[in-house]
């Protein structure tokens, strides 16, 4: 088991967003949480990934590791995350946008900058490595997204609405693409998404209502 998340409970101004959630997630599993705009998926993917605190309850990563001691070294080595823009560094070529995050993880450059080559060839996205993102299509940034939210080899990776600005037949590319991932590197990925089709390539599914995950 990856991560346990024990009676997750989180209010704004005394408006309660979520309501005692447990949850635990293995390792090699797509997660998706579903539910209607504002019913907190953000926010509970945000506390799962120790981007928030909850008002009460336990996140635990391992067991031991939780938000109250799991420091950022730690964070950037264990966890990804990917987000509905692509938010791609626009002064930086791409290949830079996949070095910097090895680069903050503690790596030397050339390892770096050969890791980040390999992808980009092993996806067939080679093509772009030296392009700036405002020269490439929308479906392509994302998918550099996603090579950027598991370049440091994450267990986990947290996904808040990754075909959100996407076309179908983008939103195709990149569910295809998380699956694969998946796969090939044994990352687990908990997505927030309104994509029903994100759903078919889940081992679970949840959906929240109320507060309460079901």
């Amino acid at each position: 088991m990856i991560l346990n998340a024990c009676n997750i409970i989180k209010k704004f101004n005394n408006q309660l967003v979520l309501d005692s959630i447990d949850i635990s997630i293995d390792k090699n599993q797509i997660i998706s949480i579903q539910g209607a705009s504002g019913t907190g998926k953000t926010t509970f993917l945000n506390i799962l990934g120790l981007l928030d605190i909850p008002s009460c309850g336990k996140v635990k990563y391992y067991n031991h590791l939780e938000y109250d001691n799991f420091n950022s070294s730690k964070r950037v080595n264990t966890i990804g995350y990917i987000f509905q823009f692509h938010h791609l560094l626009t002064e930086f070529k791409i290949i830079d946008n996949l070095i910097i995050p090895q680069l903050l993880a503690g790596k030397k450059y050339r390892e770096s900058n050969d890791y980040a080559q390999e992808l980009l060839k092993m996806l067939e996205l080679d093509y772009l490595a030296n392009r700036y993102s405002y020269e490439i299509s929308g479906g392509e940034c994302q998918r550099i997204a996603v090579l950027r939210g598991i370049i440091n080899k994450p267990e986990i990776v947290f996904a808040d609405e990754p075909t959100g600005n996407l076309d179908s037949e983008n939103s195709t590319i990149i569910i295809k693409l998380l699956s694969d991932l998946k796969d090939t590197f044994q990352i687990s990925f908990v997505i927030a998404t309104h994509d029903s089709c994100i759903t078919k390539v889940s081992n679970e599914s949840y959906y929240i209502d109320n507060g309460k995950l079901k």
